[in-house]
């Protein structure tokens, strides 16, 4: 059993049950694309549209980077964000102080 998500798999359970015009409707790729993804064409799209088709429905688009082959888990694993609550007060401050004398 294969474990990695192709990304014509990926734009097929993102898009759900629309149709490939209104995926480029949606999104603002070309529906040529959106038809040659849906066909597994060899060439790996670009990493900008991979974001975008990702952001336009509303997912992650380091999610969809890796399965577009663009990163690995290990790259994602470094993107990650401390979330705001796990930061002291002392650390938020010095962080505006930082940001305010740039």
């Amino acid at each position: 059993m294969r474990a990695v998500e192709t990304w014509p798999e990926y734009v097929r359970r993102v898009s759900k049950a629309l149709k490939q015009e209104q995926i480029a409707e949606r999104t603002g790729i070309s529906q040529a694309t959106i038809s040659a993804w849906f066909r597994g064409a060899p060439a790996a799209p670009k990493a900008e549209t991979v974001i975008a088709f990702a952001k336009s429905f509303g997912h992650s688009p380091v999610k969809a980077l890796i399965v577009a082959g663009y990163l690995d888990d290990a790259d994602a694993a470094t993107m990650k964000r401390t979330p705001i609550g796990e930061y002291s007060t002392e650390e938020l401050f010095a962080e505006l102080r930082n940001r305010t004398q740039q």
